[in-house]
């Protein structure tokens, strides 16, 4: 019989006994507060899992992204773009920094990981004439031309980056949402990571927001897991407003929000006032975590990071101060 992999925060993003059970291992440790080493064997099959199931992700992602539009919008083309946002490493030089690339779906084009494509495209400072260092990319979809009566504005996929999910992983260790009482609708589903693949859905009117969930529960391919309704009375404090899904597109977990135009231009207002994202946000409560939160941040991402070339490395938790 084929064993079930363990139930670790990691078991939505790659599924593999081997790597969960040590991320399991490793939640319990801390949880404990005792020391876990990862040894190189282990550190090298939790690498390469994680990028194989990475990159079927992204492509699962990008084949849902066209499916959905080809079922909102079937009578238009789709213009698409790559949108990479920055910030200078240049204190002085303040505003967030954005790059748009024009490109065609049926090229080549998102056959690149999304990670190289924004390292490949980013934006310039205007005063230094530096690249900036990417704090966030995203692809979008636009209906071309918009007028074929379709309710849908515009279509954005994004994925969040390896030091992200290993924000999240330690996010969920730590249990930083009650730490810090987030406004968050909570169930079974906050111990797993599902926002790894996300898409936003934007469209015209308010109204036409929460019919659109029986129409994607008719679409064979998908499966909605979860819904969390943000809309309303139910806004979040910050005033963000949308309806959330966790949906299954070819066993692969993929968030979507959907908004209306109204929605999506006061989320980004906000962003505008603030002068930060909400990815820069997130960081800058997390430094309030203390040194233990910092620790087992840098030891999940340097486990499952590519970037690191030392194939006959130890990974030490909760060894650091001992």
């Amino acid at each position: 019989m084929k064993q079930s992999p363990p139930k670790s925060p990691l078991l939505t993003v790659v599924q593999d006994v081997r790597v969960n059970g040590i991320i399991e291992n490793i939640r319990k440790a801390v949880k404990s507060n005792m020391a876990f080493v990862v040894d190189p064997q282990d550190v090298e099959h939790i690498r390469t899992c994680f990028t194989n199931a990475i990159l079927k992700g992204e492509q699962s992602l990008h084949k849902m992204a066209w499916y959905v539009f080809n079922q909102m919008a079937p009578n238009s083309k789709m213009e698409s773009k790559l949108m990479v946002f920055g910030r200078c490493s240049n204190p002085t030089h303040e505003g967030l920094l954005r790059s748009d690339t024009l490109f065609d779906y049926n090229s080549n084009f998102l056959s690149h990981t999304d990670s190289y494509l924004a390292q490949t495209h980013l934006p310039i400072c205007s005063i230094c004439g530096e690249l900036a260092q990417s704090i966030a990319s995203l692809i979008q979809h636009r209906r071309c031309p918009d007028n074929d009566g379709s309710v849908l504005r515009l279509l954005r996929t994004r994925i969040k980056s390896t030091s992200h999910i290993a924000y999240k992983l330690a996010d969920i260790v730590f249990d930083i949402d009650l730490i810090f009482k987030r406004d968050k609708i909570r169930n079974n589903m906050n111990n797993f990571i599902t926002d790894v693949y996300g898409m936003k859905i934007v469209l015209n009117q308010d109204q036409h927001v929460h019919p659109l969930i029986e129409t994607i529960e008719q679409w064979a391919p998908l499966e909605v897991v979860e819904v969390k309704d943000y809309t309303g009375n139910n806004r979040k404090e910050s005033g963000f407003e949308a309806l959330k899904l966790v949906t299954n597109y070819e066993n692969q977990l993929i968030e979507v929000q959907i908004q209306s135009q109204r929605m999506f231009e006061t989320e980004r207002n906000s962003y505008t006032a603030k002068h930060q994202t909400y990815k820069e946000y997130q960081m800058e409560q997390r430094r309030h975590l203390g040194i233990d939160y910092t620790n087992l941040y840098q030891s999940l991402y340097k486990l499952l990071s590519t970037n690191e070339t030392n194939r006959n490395e130890y990974i030490d938790f909760g060894l650091q101060n001992r």
